[in-house]
């Protein structure tokens, strides 16, 4: 009886019998788990979901954190107090040099010094004899984009760019008006001098206190006791009085006056040498006092906005006092400038590289770790939530896994800041590929051109759009370079949709605008040119996107990955991704193509659905109707056609209902062997058919 048609009562699931079979809609339930793999993997997204998964702890141990990381900068900062050769920033940089010198005086200083030169002597060969021949790679070295935001420029000059960026705020501070006379200490004004003023302010019309107040800062800051020229002073208007203590003030943080502080700040990150100058000059017992008694900030300038005076107080209350704890901070100039000598190793005094380098890297990692070494104490705050977190996920680590936790945990969060800067860097090398095949100079003059050609736009100075047309035109064809070479031409293209709004032309106007203009002139001018708008937001938030999402996390990876060659991988590692972790067993899975065995190869049928059943049934064998023994077994098999179509009518398998979309991959049987029972049966068959010869030759 042969076996090679598919038995429809046999009641086997298909998808169980099928190897690799695909899968059917409604077999798998969707995991929605696996939707949100991506959503984490950034530095950003890690921070931000675990402050979401631990709110309560994480806020508790932020408060002590916070605390802690402003005391103890603050100490940081008094530290940097003084002249640079007794400051903390020397005794690291003196550290380097030092130990530089024992390294070349023992043994392994000569191969030291040999894995130097050999790493030189490899840059050198490189930019020889490849980078000099790739007109992109030159590019790519020479000719960076240049960032036109201040706080860019401060993030990719790393840490004195973000000193600088810092300075602004605190000379600002320090040559505004004050509100309270407790805060003239912050001019040299000792205990006794500030009760004399706030005895004098006291019971005074608000106006009144403020004159006293400008008359005791005109006297702290112009070193004078003389009445005469104090009372000079006194007969001057109050916008008169506010130029003059402006310029005073200027002058005793260092500056020649209130114009020149002015003009170094406005590019303040291409004269760190005239800003170290200054501090330098400045009066040593004076600092700038940001938020420590000042409370009416706010207030104030909202008075402002309304052209009404500000309020000024003899002295500040109890919630002055826990704000100036918790948020203020008094920078020095010493301190500044020692910082700042620190972290520019073309600058300082330490006469090896390691010691020139090594305060610079230091301030970096403290940077990085507490964001104190720059800006107030609310940016601690912020570095303080994620201090939290990477004390959270070490105390959640295993026994004998908290120490490679804690290190990795820490080296990601100092990494972030680390390589802020070498992102930016890098992503504006990119930018500068599009002045491939022009030289440093040939750029330098494409620059200057593009500045003159942008200010004559904007002011309107075209005669026509064709005269627009003809100067733009040529300034496209200077920086086009005559390159020929179409991957050149594409990747000098991306470089250029990559800055967007940097070195770009600007649009043809017939109406001059000023970019201090106000909001109704601005929206104004952006209805008129959306195209030049959108082009250069477009590139600002292109550019924040591959630093932020992509440079950085890739940069930061290496940083991790060092940790772990040093300290060990942790079992829950940031790396870790969202395949990689154990599953959930799940229902209704296709079997592994591993696990499901072959049977032999059978001839090729057309494919016959299968009903889906939850579990294999046992096929039911129907017993021969020529048999003569099943005819005694089974007489109700051997009665009339008609009782026996009744009966089998009667006894029919009923299908169950399909609810299943069948596979046109031809089905594997995977059920019981039956090549045992087949021969019995065959067997069987043979008997028969003896019997029925010989009934048939007696009769």
């Amino acid at each position: 009886m042969p076996n090679n048609h598919i038995n429809p009562y046999y009641e086997v699931p298909m998808q169980a019998q099928i190897a690799g079979a695909p899968v059917m809609q409604g077999d798998i339930p969707v995991n929605p788990e696996a939707v949100k793999q991506s959503v984490g993997d950034s530095y950003v997204g890690e921070r931000a979901k675990s402050v979401t998964e631990n709110p309560l702890p994480q806020a508790l141990l932020t408060l002590p954190i916070w605390l802690g990381l402003g005391k103890g900068m603050d100490w940081f900062a008094e530290k940097c107090r003084g002249p640079y050769n007794t400051t903390v920033e020397y005794k690291i940089g003196n550290f380097g040099d030092n130990l530089t010198k024992t390294i070349k005086n023992s043994p392994f200083g000569g191969f030291a010094q040999s894995m130097v030169n050999g790493t030189r002597k490899f840059g050198s060969w490189i930019n020889r004899n490849i980078v000099e021949h790739v007109a992109v790679l030159r590019a790519f070295r020479d000719t960076p984009s240049k960032p036109t935001n201040k706080m860019v420029q401060g993030q990719a000059n790393g840490m004195r760019g973000f000193l600088l960026f810092d300075y602004p705020h605190v000379a600002e501070n320090f040559v505004k008006p004050l509100n309270y006379a407790q805060d003239l200490d912050c001019y040299g004004a000792d205990k006794q001098f500030i009760d004399k003023i706030k005895a004098k302010m006291k019971g005074k019309p608000a106006a009144e206190k403020a004159k006293i107040l400008r008359s005791a800062e005109f006297e702290l800051v112009s070193k004078t006791k003389d009445p005469a020229l104090i009372a000079k002073f006194e007969d001057l208007s109050t916008e008169a009085q506010l130029k003059v203590l402006q310029n005073r003030k200027a002058r005793a943080f260092g500056f020649k006056n209130h114009k020149h502080m002015t003009e170094l700040i406005k590019d303040i990150q291409s004269n760190p040498e005239e800003i170290i100058k200054a501090c330098r000059k400045a009066e040593k017992n004076m600092y700038s006092k940001i938020l420590v008694n000042d409370n009416n900030v706010v207030v104030n300038w909202v008075r402002k906005l309304f052209g009404k005076p500000p309020i000024v107080s003899e002295s500040g209350n109890f919630y002055n006092q826990v704000k100036g704890y918790m948020l203020g901070r008094k920078v020095y100039a010493s301190e500044f400038t020692n910082k700042l000598i620190g972290s520019s190793p073309n600058l300082n005094p330490h006469t090896t590289k390691l010691g020139s380098w090594l305060p610079k890297i230091s301030n970096q990692l403290l940077e990085g770790a507490t964001n104190g070494v720059t800006g107030g104490k609310l940016a601690r705050l912020m570095q303080a939530v994620f201090l939290a977190e990477v004390v959270l996920k070490t105390a959640k680590a295993e026994k004998g896994d908290k120490g490679r936790t804690f290190a990795e945990r820490f080296i990601e969060l100092v990494g972030f800041f680390i390589t802020m800067p070498i992102a930016i860097q890098l992503m504006h090398r990119v930018g500068g590929m599009q002045y491939a095949g022009m030289s440093k100079q040939a750029v330098e003059n494409y620059r200057a051109a593009l500045k003159t050609f942008n200010e004559k736009a904007l002011n309107a100075g075209f005669a026509s759009k064709n005269a627009y047309k003809a100067e733009k035109k040529a300034l496209t064809a200077m920086k086009k370079a005559n390159i020929k070479n179409p991957i050149t031409g594409l990747l000098k293209w991306g470089a250029g949709v990559l800055t967007g709004g940097l070195e770009t032309l600007g649009s043809y106007r017939t109406k001059a605008f000023n970019p201090k203009a106000g909001a109704g002139a601005k929206i104004g001018d952006f209805l008129r040119h959306p195209g030049h708008y959108m082009k250069n937001g477009g590139g600002s938030v292109l550019r924040f996107a591959a630093a932020l999402f992509m440079l950085m996390p890739m940069l930061n990876k290496i940083g991790v990955k060092a940790s772990h060659a040093i300290f060990g991988r942790p079992k829950h590692s940031t790396l870790d991704k969202e395949e990689d972790k154990p599953k959930e067993p799940e229902t209704n899975q296709p079997p592994d193509a591993q696990t499901v065995q072959t049977p032999p190869a059978q001839p090729t049928q057309p494919p016959t659905p299968q009903p889906q059943a939850p579990n294999y049934v046992k096929p039911e064998i129907y017993p021969s109707r020529t048999n003569l023994i099943n005819k005694i077994k089974h007489p109700e098999l051997f009665a009339n056609s008609a009782a026996d179509s009744t009966a089998d009518s009667k006894k029919k398998y009923q299908e169950p209902v399909r609810t299943y979309i069948p596979s046109p991959a031809a089905a594997q049987l995977q059920g019981e062997n039956y090549d045992v029972l087949n021969e019995a049966m065959k067997r069987s068959e043979a008997a028969e058919k003896m019997a029925l010869e010989a009934l048939a030759m007696k009769v």
